[in-house]
Order: structure tokens, then sequence, then C-alpha cells
């Protein structure tokens, strides 16, 4: 696994992770899964019970669903195994009744809800500390950290791969000289090479110390206080008696280079190495989850362009843009041209049509939309790893790349395809849900680094590239989305047309 390869070396040794995307993907079967091959590793595993599959429930198809049973019925059953939390519960949905039922169950067995509160006021923060979210990871501004701890909630401080918002925050901590009891570090989307490269939940530390927190008070964020929080204090985060032997050892408190890596008293890595550990085996249930993508027979060009009157000209388009080192989405309009039904894309403007193809085998839905800021040139390129549902997104300047693209991507069984002038130039294989490389830590370092240097051949300069293209289309984060099921208004969740005003 890949937390382990990476993160353990660089002193981890408990990981609470909600597998959102997992169980988006292949449903309770790979949520199981995740959870078997967890055994073994020298980590301790703390699972954050998904509690939005789908994500957008009745805007995106999904490979799985949970009801509020399932999840009761989940929360008892993994409970058994490894300790759950209830992960990620969209703050945004509050009035829903799936999800009031989840809380409602979750509260009433003592269980820890986590919270999704993107672009949150105080006033809809109150709202979802009242219901019992109790922490929250989207402040990407002092100003939002403030809002949560006012309201009771915990906030995770993240330094992501392409939400690096722990030096933001830590600075506001300390020119604040805001108290640090109801902070804590965490990742969320982190790619294998920043582990290896920066390294995990050590760089928040790093990166905390250098903005001059006390280097005690930026141990404490990573570790007694989610011990805490997750009410696991009386086992993990503290050198003190009946807690386990884990523990870290390292020159100084400045630099904190990690030099060896204790687990239940025994060595785990060292020097950056990891030592062995009997893994648990899981080879029969992974089979299982390595044939997860599946696209219609009647996948088209047309099928993947936003569908306009054969006579039109030109039109009015509903453009998603995503802000710079953030995953905020906004809409803008754009007129763009047509030709015989098809909108053309607008390199000089960097305008691309978009689309996500539903890829479970359950009817085979696209939506379709315009995107700024990929900065692809001509050819295309697809994904399956777009945010939350985990269908394939795909982009370009010629519907026929993207629809080449896509059937790579499919034919692969999962990943990521770069397409030009009709031939595929290169091929990332995520077989495990269609989301996970099934290598090694610098396995799958060597196949992105490959990837992403035949990324350059679409003549983009953006190096969130990939990132735009799967995570601005997530229907949980405003404002923007977009799913096989088409455009969607994250605030007032409605779809909306991404195509207006013909001139014939």
């Amino acid at each position: 696994m890949h937390i382990a390869g990476g993160a353990v070396p660089h002193g981890t040794g408990c990981i609470f992770t909600d597998p959102m995307q997992i169980a988006n993907a292949a449903g309770e079967k790979g949520l199981k899964c995740f959870c078997h091959m967890l055994e073994g590793l020298p980590v301790h595993s703390f699972i954050q019970l998904p509690s939005r599959v789908p994500a957008a429930e009745g805007m995106e198809t999904s490979g799985g669903y949970f009801s509020p049973e399932d999840t009761l019925r989940l929360m008892e059953e993994i409970g058994k195994i490894q300790p759950v939390s209830l992960g990620e519960v969209n703050a945004g949905e509050l009035d829903g009744e799936s999800t009031l039922k989840k809380l409602s169950y979750a509260a009433s067995r003592g269980i820890r809800i986590n919270g999704h509160c993107p672009s949150m006021g105080h006033d809809d923060l109150s709202a979802a500390a009242a219901a019992g979210i109790s922490s929250d990871h989207e402040a990407e501004s002092g100003e939002e950290l403030s809002h949560r701890l006012s309201t009771g909630m915990s906030v995770m401080v993240r330094q992501g791969t392409i939400e690096p918002n722990c030096e933001a925050l830590i600075k506001y901590v300390v020119e604040n000289d805001l108290p640090t009891d109801s902070l804590m570090f965490c990742t969320d989307d982190k790619s294998p090479e920043d582990i290896l490269e920066n390294g995990c939940i050590d760089n928040n530390i790093r990166i905390a110390i250098g903005c001059g927190l006390d280097p005690i008070k930026a141990i404490k964020l990573a570790t007694l206080n989610p011990a805490r929080h997750f009410g696991a204090d009386d086992k993990l985060g503290s050198c003190t008696p009946g807690r386990y032997a884990d523990f870290v050892l390292f020159e100084d408190l400045n630099s904190l280079a990690v030099k060896k890596v204790y687990f239940k008293g025994k060595l785990a890595a060292e020097n950056g190495i990891m030592w062995d550990f009997p893994q648990k085996s899981a080879e029969r249930e992974l089979s299982h989850m390595l044939d997860t993508v599946k696209t219609s027979d009647n996948l088209s060009e047309a099928s993947l362009a936003v569908s306009l009157p054969h006579n039109c000209r030109s039109f009015t388009a509903a453009v998603i843009n995503m802000k710079s080192d953030s995953l905020i989405t906004y809409k803008t309009q754009r007129t763009l041209k047509a030709e015989s039904g098809f909108p053309i894309a607008d390199t000089e403007n960097d305008i691309l049509p978009i689309a996500v193809i539903e890829h479970y085998g359950k009817g085979g839905g696209v939506g379709c939309g315009f995107i700024h800021g990929l900065g692809i040139k001509h050819g295309a390129v697809a994904s399956s790893t777009a945010q939350e549902g985990n269908n394939i997104a795909v982009s370009g300047t010629s519907y026929s790349d993207m629809l080449t693209a896509v059937k790579a991507v499919a034919n692969a069984g999962g990943g990521s395809a770069v397409c030009i002038g009709g031939k595929v130039i290169a091929l990332r294989r995520l077989p495990f849900c269609g989301i996970m490389g099934t290598g090694s830590i610098t396995d799958e370092i060597a196949a992105a680094d490959s990837f992403s240097k035949a990324l350059d051949t679409l003549g983009s300069s953006n190096p969130r590239l990939m990132s735009v293209l799967t995570v601005s289309l997530c229907p949980s984060i405003p404002e923007i989305g977009l799913t096989d099921k088409g455009l969607i208004d994250v605030c007032s969740h409605k779809f909306i047309s991404a195509a207006d005003n013909c001139l014939f």
C-alpha cells in the first residue's frame, strides 16, 4: 500500500482515512477490500465511514450506494474490526433526510462526525456544528479557520498536493496567538511523489515550525490532538504508560528529519526505508476490484458534445473555472462558435469542451459542458479519477481525440490517457477500482512521471492540468460541477444549462 511505502518512513504510524473514492467506485465490496488490505501494515487504521455514496445523491451515478441503514450496519460491522467515525458529511445537505438519518445513527452511538464544509460562512458553519459535525478540513484562509473554531469545530489543517493550506493557516494562528488544542494536521489528496519527496504529516510539522509555531505544539497537532479528537488517546498520541510504543527518532526539532520509526515497539522504518512487515493477503478480494470500468458500446463523438441545433452558429456557454491553488470553482459565461451542431473549442481563450462518462454499466450517461484553465492546444486527455463519483472525465480540442482517449482508459480498466491525432500517446493504468495502481510507491511515481511528461505534448503550461480536469468537476465543492448527469449549480443543488442563446 502506498501509505505504508511512502508515509511510514516519514513517521506516520496511524491513519484516519475516509475511503470515499473507493466506496463510490466499488461500493461495500470495495470498502471492505480496502479495510482488509490495511491489515498487517505497520500503521494503526481508523476508518472514517464514507457518508456520501454517491457524493451527490440523485445528481451523479456511482459504483456504490450506502443508504442510512447500510451506513448503520457498516458502522457496526466494521466497528468490530477497526475503530470508526463518520467521514466527510456534506454540510450543504443537512436538509436531506438521508443525511440527517446518518447523523442521528452516528450520534446515538457516540461516533465522531467529520465534516465537509467548503466556502461556508459563520451562520452555515454554526448550523453544521449544531447538527453534530465536529471537524472540517476545507479552511483555506485564516478567516475561515477562525469561523470554524468559533463554532466549536476542530480544524484539520490541510497540506495536500493540490490544496496546500498549511502555511497560510498556521501563519494566521501564530500572528493572532490562537490556541491550538482544536487544531490537527491532515493531508487530504496527497500524491505518491509528493509523499516521497516532501513527506507526509511530518511536512506539515516542518511548515508549521517554519511559520513560527512552537515545535512541541506543532508535534501535538500531528499526534495528541488528532488522537483526542477521534477518541483514541487512550492508546495513541503520546509516549505514556498504557499506550502503544509508536514513536519516531529524529536529529533535531527544526529539520525534523526522520531517522527511525517504531510501530508497537518494533522498528518499522529506518533512513527512509520501510522494514518488511507481514501483510495479510488480499489477492482474492483484489481480483474483484480490477474490472469495474465499463462504458457504453454506443459512445460516440456526438455523445461528448453539448447538444446544439444543427444550424446554430454561436451560443452562450456556461464555463467551469477553478481558482488558482484552491478547490473552489466558479462559473463564467462566454460566447462560443458552433459548426454542424458541434461546439468548437476556443483554444485562443482556453475554453474547451469537457464531458463526464458513466462507466459502471448503469446506463452510460454522459454529462457535457465547457471548461477554462486546462491550456490544451491540441489533442485530448481522459481520466477515470474524476471526483467524486470517479466516472471518466475527458477534455480536449478534438471530439475524435476525446473519444479515443476515453476508450483507451476504459480498455485499460481505468487510469489516464493522452491522445493526439487519433493516436494514444500515453496511458497510465490505474486498475484498482479504476482509481489506484497496484504497484509499489516507486512504481507508481515512475508511471506518474512518465505520464506527466506526455502531458507536455498537449501544449499546456498548466502544472495543475490533471487536478483541474478531475477535481473542478466535483459536485460538492461550490459553485459549479459536472457529472454524468449534467452541469450542476452546487449551491442550489440543481442542474443548469451548459448552452443558451443560440444564434443561427
